[in-house]
């Protein structure tokens, strides 16, 4: 997979959405993917490890159909991580292992029965787990220590990114996703959106007003918009656009000063 962030234009960074296929699927070998959704362009202004996590990253997947009705337009492949984490898991052969770090017993559970051939290792970090060094470490240890094919890192943004940043850091080279509630959706543990939601990009309505938990977020969420509604015009007319921080682009090649 071609690397697809990059940190150019001197000390701002550039993070450039994938702007091919999703053919790569077939033949995934590694690569480290983060999948930014409205909520992640907003946490991105606010943390500087979390834009060194995404500067790391060799695939940014635009995970947000209303982000691309939004601004992006088409320029990029959308491929949100709920089903890209499912499709990941289809291309595994029998006996392949996967180390999945998050979820709980329902989730585990159900992996394990779907995906009967798979090996799987399952890692529950404690809440704080992000704050805590020896944790962290421990944590990759036994992820190199399984030797797996992916690593699905589920555990929310941004503590997801920095994780599997710190993963890739420490050696790994096989495939990392930051899969947020994705196998949640999957396992039954949480209610997808219905079909219609999704494809018109309004599956954040349907989560505003069937999960009182993301609420705080998702009006976190709107009030960033409406704040970088210039920015969000200019991504999409011209493909590119800064937003406090760092640079998001989709459809074109970042030109350096």
């Amino acid at each position: 997979m071609t690397r697809a962030a990059t940190p150019s234009l001197g000390p701002i960074p550039t993070f450039s959405l994938y702007r091919g296929d999703g053919a790569w699927l077939e033949t995934l070998a590694g690569g480290f993917i983060v999948t930014p959704n409205l909520d992640h362009l907003r946490l991105l202004t606010l943390s500087a490890a979390l834009r060194r996590a995404y500067a790391e990253a060799d695939v940014v997947l635009n995970d947000s159909r209303f982000l691309d009705r939004l601004a992006v337009q088409g320029r990029a492949l959308c491929f949100p991580g709920s089903d890209l984490a499912p499709a990941m898991l289809d291309t595994l052969q029998p006996g392949a292992r996967v180390v999945v770090i998050g979820g709980d017993a329902q989730v585990q559970s159900y992996l394990a029965r779907a995906f009967a051939a798979l090996a799987f290792v399952f890692l529950n970090p404690s809440m704080g787990y992000i704050q805590r060094r020896s944790e962290r470490r421990a944590i990759v240890a036994t992820a190199l220590a399984a030797a797996p094919q992916i690593v699905f890192v589920c555990t929310g943004a941004p503590r997801s990114e920095l994780m599997a940043a710190q993963l890739k850091r420490a050696g790994y080279t096989g495939a990392i996703l930051c899969c947020g509630s994705a196998f949640h959706f999957l396992a039954g543990a949480k209610p997808r959106a219905p079909k219609a939601f999704q494809r018109f990009g309004a599956e954040w309505l349907w989560r505003f007003t069937t999960e009182a938990a993301t609420r705080r977020r998702y009006i976190a969420d709107a009030l960033f918009l409406l704040r970088h509604a210039g920015a969000f015009l200019r991504l999409r007319q011209r493909g590119q656009a800064r937003f406090g921080s760092y640079i998001l682009s989709a459809g074109v090649i970042p030109a350096r000063p």
